[in-house]
């Protein structure tokens, strides 16, 4: 027979690594699918790394429009990569194309750079 303590101390540890699963599960890149189906279409609000405000929007037909504060707007394409998403500018890194990775980190969405640094967290999509 199992002493009370013994039951206790099981169950704490049974319920940490149920949650410890669930927090690995949720810490998952993004599939090219998956940025379709929540992205495109709609406004995606996000905060860069350096902590300026943005917001992008991908379009049905590849168009892109973003706005970066209060006063740099940009326009240019997207499209879906392997890994991810890319996008080409008119002005952001005059007009080179840089492709992204999408992840759930930390329970928060954010979008990394093509080296692995922080891009941008999303803030709500509308």
């Amino acid at each position: 027979k199992m002493k009370p303590a013994t039951m206790i101390a099981w169950a704490t540890c049974a319920t940490a690594l149920a949650a410890t699963t669930a927090a690995v599960a949720e810490d998952d890149n993004w599939t090219p699918d998956r940025i379709k189906s929540e992205w495109v279409g709609k406004k995606v609000f996000s905060r860069t790394a350096n902590g300026a405000l943005a917001d992008f929007w991908m379009r049905d037909d590849g168009t892109a429009d973003v706005a970066v504060g209060n006063n740099f707007t940009d326009k240019g394409t997207w499209w879906l990569s392997d890994r991810g998403y890319c996008t080409k500018w008119q002005k952001i890194r005059d007009g080179e194309e840089r492709c992204f990775t999408v992840r759930n980190r930390l329970g928060q969405v954010q979008v990394f750079n093509p080296d692995g640094s922080l891009n941008s967290t999303i803030i709500r999509v509308q």
